[in-house]
């Protein structure tokens, strides 16, 4: 594999804002189907890219499951979910999923309060008693922003189940469109350019293309825990290019990631090397 020549690190780098992203997933005819939404056309971010649910972690998450493993993501990526697009990864006290169809208005006004108050969530679960359904989500992978960037975010994904009897939907301002792919369909579309997403959208669906239900998927989490930690560089071609541990020219000694290595900016998309 040819060398590869790294884009000089920048004397003040932004520190990465601690995030959580939520692969909600679901079995259907084709295998294990991937919600994703679509970004506004104004967003000052990849406008029109897919990508999935997920956001800024809050000072209050950590305080609301303090025995789990990495709290403050674990929760983020739940109250994440539930005010991006309305699906409650929780549990009653007989250990129901709540149907959130038979209130729609009274959990639309708590979605809204969740989004304008993030620390509203945990009195959200207490007030209907509820608890986070742990058994529907799990760590995937970790990536962080690469140290180039101005806005950088150091973001745990997660995988999801989705809740017996709930339906996710974008909310119209940040995201204008959604739908339900097939994994492999997703990776395809992208190929094909039918679908833009961000090289951790891209290369997180190409790790579960080789998967055939959502069984199979949550017991292959967390897939894997090195940090995929890119460093940005230019090839032969001119060509930009992310490594990420383990590429025979990643430039850091860092425990290598499970799956795609390096990934190569060609016509304006983003392409995983194997």
């Amino acid at each position: 594999m040819e060398r590869i020549n790294l884009v000089p690190t920048p004397e003040q780098i932004a520190k990465p804002r601690l995030a959580a992203t939520v692969i909600l997933v679901r079995d259907g005819a084709q295998g294990p189907e991937a919600f994703l939404m679509r970004r506004s056309m104004n967003s000052s971010f990849m406008p029109g890219a897919y990508v999935f649910p997920g956001g800024k972690v809050d000072r209050t998450d950590a305080l609301l499951v303090p025995d789990a493993k990495s709290p403050a993501f674990l929760v983020a990526a739940v109250r994440e979910v539930f005010e991006e697009v309305g699906v409650l990864l929780a549990l009653d006290a007989q250990g129901n999923y709540p149907k959130l169809s038979e209130r729609q208005a009274y959990w639309k006004a708590q979605q809204e309060r969740v989004h304008t108050q993030p620390e509203y969530f945990a009195t959200l679960l207490q007030e209907n008693g509820l608890t986070i359904a742990t058994e529907l989500i799990r760590p995937w992978t970790w990536w962080m922003t690469p140290v180039i960037e101005n806005r950088r975010f150091d973001t745990r994904f997660f995988i999801a189940r989705l809740p017996e009897g709930q339906e996710p939907l974008h909310d119209g301002y940040e995201a204008t469109d959604s739908l339900w792919m097939p994994v492999g369909q997703c990776v395809l579309g992208y190929q094909n350019g039918e679908v833009t997403m961000a090289p951790p959208t891209m290369a997180t669906l190409v790790e579960m293309s080789g998967l055939e239900t959502v069984d199979a998927l949550m017991a292959e989490a967390p897939y894997d825990a090195a940090m995929r930690f890119p460093f940005f560089g230019q090839d032969s071609q001119d060509r930009a290019v992310l490594l990420l541990p383990g590429d025979p020219d990643y430039p850091k000694d860092q425990p290598p990631v499970r799956g795609p290595k390096r990934v190569v900016l060609e016509n304006g998309r983003w392409w995983v090397v194997q």
